[in-house]
């Protein structure tokens, strides 16, 4: 009985430790008031601020317009003038172009000219078409008595594939 009685001691021993690490923590101290400016206090502060930044506000943007101006004027000079001056000379010479194209429309055969042109051109074209024959003709019969030298070996990217020897036989 002893002993089961010193177990239930221990028992409790442990159960109040345990509910000792477990307790509440202790309440946190009130809050202290906290000094506060009266109304109007930082008045005098704010309005010479915000006459400085007002002022520093004016004084970039004045100079932004100024850069702006500025940029848009050399903008104007080197960039606009010069194109205005090639777009002219662009539309002077398509003018001229114009009155050229013109004048030879004068100067364009009739039709009987025109049927009389693809008339020739056919019978050009029929006689390099025979030539052609007959010059493939001349090579094959060439080729045929003479049969064409192998290229040269600069000819090849690669040099040609041989698989190697067979293993000698096996001695017996």
């Amino acid at each position: 009985m002893l002993k089961h009685r010193g177990n239930m001691i221990v028992m409790m021993m442990f159960i109040r430790a345990a509910a000792a690490q477990h307790a509440m923590p202790p309440p946190h101290p009130p809050v202290q008031q906290q000094w506060a400016p009266p109304a109007g206090y930082f008045d005098p502060y704010f309005v010479s601020m915000q006459e400085s930044m007002s002022s520093q506000i004016a004084g970039l943007a004045s100079q932004m317009q100024n850069q702006m101006n500025l940029n848009f004027q050399n903008m104007q000079q080197q960039m606009l003038q010069p194109m205005m001056a090639q777009m002219q000379g662009f539309q002077e010479s398509l003018h001229s172009d114009i009155a050229a194209l013109d004048s030879h429309f004068e100067d364009l055969p009739s039709s009987e000219q025109f049927e009389q042109l693809e008339q020739r051109q056919e019978q050009l074209e029929q006689r390099f078409d025979s030539f052609s024959t007959a010059f493939t003709g001349f090579t094959d019969h060439f080729y045929s008595v003479f049969p064409a030298p192998v290229p040269p070996p600069e000819f090849y990217p690669h040099q040609p594939f041989y698989p190697p020897p067979p293993p000698p036989p096996p001695m017996v």
